[in-house]
């Protein structure tokens, strides 16, 4: 795994001051004051969102951490949360020593566009750690203020839809409202009370299901039981000799986060269990520190495998968003991507030839098949065209092009000398030819079938422009 970063970030780790005793679980009011006071100072890099209120008031907080901008290129997103079982302590520590070590090095990944931004939660159950009241961690509780697992809260996946019958609680809506305006690409939620890597699905034993990416999981599960600082090879063996397990083959549950990110919201996530005491003694949280935090900052390796880039409309060079990113033949239970706001998709998969498939309403579907190797993401970008464009023509200008569909090639009469190009739905050029009346005739012999267009340029101004498909 490549973590050329981990070094400086681990150098700096507790060179970092704050006014929080990171030794310590923090009270709530010094939990909000340290998110807020992180979000102030360093306002160039960092964003404080208010996910949603708890029941008993108190505030669901994220800290959203992103390298400084010296492109626009939209980057993936990693969203890592802990204490969702209020009582489970351990991770919420992790996080917060995670973001004093971003915070002093973000600047350092700006010009890495597979860099995530990163969105961090603590405390995603306050009203379960604190309660007792704000001061005490002591006596906090798994459940929220209702005595409810909200990790048995979020929407079956064994459903026909999206399942609403039961009623979700404020901190699961918050949370799901929350992750589908994101769109999230990975994430990763801290448990306590055993030591493993657990990966999708927990609603199935994998005799019954597997995720279509199960193999990248155990992959991925591997390199971080392998990027543990334990000399004593115990940390992360609680469960199994190899540190991972899938969900359903610990034991079965229904409801989980887990489940209903990779499923609903298509966003992969793994839950990680830290410690095999729910909150381990306070003079012993920077051993445990110790031995995870390379792992953890490695997890944001992940986006360095499959495919990633950008979907633009053919015609208008327009980004589009909701475009089905589908690997054919491998995709399987809501597998399947769809691009973000801003046009991007990032599909994370083993080294391999795989064929994707690039789908939306209202445009012609885009068919690719690309290579791609582990620790060493492709960028794909792909142009979509839409299946409404007129032709575009001058007025003085008549071309003509037959035949359409073309099985082996096209002819192209025009009565100007002009350049004639045909592009892929990449927009790379497939085939070139200077025409002057008459049928000029382009080979078009050895493309794949698929949807091209054919466009003249005249003194370097476009002047005629139609889409074909070769059979």
């Amino acid at each position: 795994m490549k973590r050329y970063f981990l070094l400086l970030i681990l150098t700096l780790c507790y060179m970092h001051l704050t006014a929080q005793n990171t030794a310590s679980y923090p009270t709530y009011g010094g939990y909000t004051e340290y998110m807020q006071q992180t979000a102030s100072k360093h306002k160039d890099i960092c964003r404080l969102d208010t996910i949603g209120t708890t029941y008993k008031g108190r505030l669901l907080l994220c800290l959203k951490i992103t390298p400084p901008l010296k492109t626009a290129t939209p980057r993936p997103k990693f969203f890592y949360c802990a204490a969702m079982h209020g009582n489970e302590l351990t991770g919420a520590f992790m996080l917060m020593k995670m973001i004093d070590s971003l915070v002093v090095n973000m600047q350092v990944f700006a010009d890495d566009t597979l860099f995530p931004e990163i969105y961090i939660c603590p405390f995603a159950n306050p009203d379960g750690t604190w309660a007792a009241g704000d001061n005490d961690v002591k006596h906090s509780t798994r459940f929220n203020a209702n005595l409810v697992d909200l990790n048995r809260n979020y929407p079956d996946i064994r459903a026909a839809g999206d399942d609403l019958s039961e009623v979700r609680q404020r901190e699961t809506q918050a949370f799901m409202d929350y992750q589908k305006k994101e769109n999230f690409n990975l994430s990763c939620n801290l448990h306590t009370g055993s030591e493993v890597f657990n990966y999708p699905w927990d609603s199935y034993p994998s005799t019954e299901a597997t995720h279509a990416d199960d193999a990248w999981f155990r992959h991925i599960g591997r390199t971080f039981f392998g990027s543990l600082n334990d000399p004593d090879g115990h940390y992360f063996t609680t469960e199994r000799p190899d540190g991972t397990v899938e969900g359903g083959d610990w034991y079965v549950i229904y409801g989980s986060r887990q489940d209903w990110s990779t499923y609903y919201a298509r966003c992969r996530e793994i839950t990680l269990e830290v410690s095999n005491d729910y909150a381990v003694k306070e003079s012993e949280l920077e051993d445990y520190w110790h031995k995870i935090k390379d792992a953890l900052f490695g997890m944001f390796d992940a986006f360095k495998y499959g495919f990633y880039g950008m979907v633009y409309n053919a015609v208008s060079s327009e980004v589009l968003q909701g475009v089905k990113v589908e690997v054919q033949d491998y995709d399987r239970m809501n597998s399947e991507i769809f691009t973000d706001a801003y046009g991007y998709y990032g599909r994370q998969l083993l080294e391999g030839t795989y064929t994707i498939s690039f789908s939306k309403e209202g445009f012609y579907d885009t068919v690719i098949t690309a290579e791609c190797y582990n620790g060493s993401a492709e960028k794909l970008d792909v142009y979509l065209t839409p299946k409404d464009v007129n032709i575009r023509q001058t007025e003085d200008i008549k071309v003509q092009i037959s035949p359409v569909p073309c099985t082996d090639g096209i002819y192209v009469s025009s009565n100007a000398t002009a350049d004639c190009f045909v592009y892929d739905s990449r927009g790379v050029t497939v085939a070139q030819k200077r025409v002057n009346g008459g049928d000029n005739y382009i080979n078009l012999q050895n493309i794949a079938a698929g949807v091209y267009t054919v466009t003249l340029f005249k003194d370097n101004k476009e002047i005629f422009s139609k889409r074909i498909i070769k059979n």
